[in-house]
């Protein structure tokens, strides 16, 4: 069956037609990075069905061009003799069968829909405090917010599995998402949030307070 979903190069064919005349924020400057990431030759094995085992020996099989969205996978696959990359499972530590199927999701579901996202506003111009260089995080696609919609726990083995198989683009958002869950939150409601012991002595944990007061006026 035909789709009409389009490439990555079409995607930012779109974009430079649309807004040439409009500064990027560095919200799609980022983005666009991202997207010329994907974009590569097309080669003859990515059709090709490869064969992952997790840590827990749990197997899957997905076309290499989606597990070559890992490069960690990419390089593995590269390293290794394509008859033995066919005959054989390639084993992926430290990741465990059900984190592994959610990287696999991520892969897939960004390799059939690389679709742009809404042009963010242009900021206004910063005051003196906020020329910091910041990343945005309220730049999460629906999809991405529903996939991460996941238990606290999941979410970090998440992160840890995307930073672990360096997949820049699920590890980029799900930093984000944990960032969101952090925002116009006190230090104390973000220990108990993520279960994190108090070590500071109250002289310390009020220097620290008068330091970081201009994030809670932010947020």
């Amino acid at each position: 069956m035909a789709t009409d979903t389009p490439s990555h190069e079409e995607v930012l064919k779109q974009i430079e037609e649309e807004y040439a005349n409009i500064p990027k924020p560095k919200a799609w400057i980022e983005w666009e990075e991202q997207q010329k990431a994907l974009i590569r030759k097309p080669k003859e094995t990515d059709n090709m069905i490869v064969k992952l085992k997790s840590s827990d020996d749990k197997t899957f099989e997905v076309k290499r061009i989606i597990a070559e969205m890992s490069k960690t996978i990419e390089d593995m696959l590269n390293d290794i003799p394509l008859e033995e990359v066919q005959a054989n499972f390639i084993p992926i530590p430290n990741v465990t069968g059900a984190i592994l199927e959610k990287v696999l999701e991520y892969c897939k579901y960004h390799h059939e829909n690389p679709t742009k996202p809404d042009m963010p506003p242009l900021p206004p111009i910063p005051t003196f405090e906020e020329k910091r260089e910041e990343k945005r995080t309220d730049d999460i696609c629906q999809w991405d917010m529903d996939f991460l919609s996941v238990p606290q726990d999941t979410l970090f083995e998440i992160i840890l599995a995307a930073n672990f198989l360096d997949n820049k683009a699920l590890l980029e958002v799900s930093c984000k998402t944990v960032a969101n869950m952090m925002k116009g939150k006190s230090i104390p409601d973000i220990r108990k949030m993520f279960n994190i012991k108090n070590d500071y002595t109250p002289e310390e944990e009020e220097e620290e307070r008068r330091n970081n007061e201009w994030i809670e006026e932010r947020s």
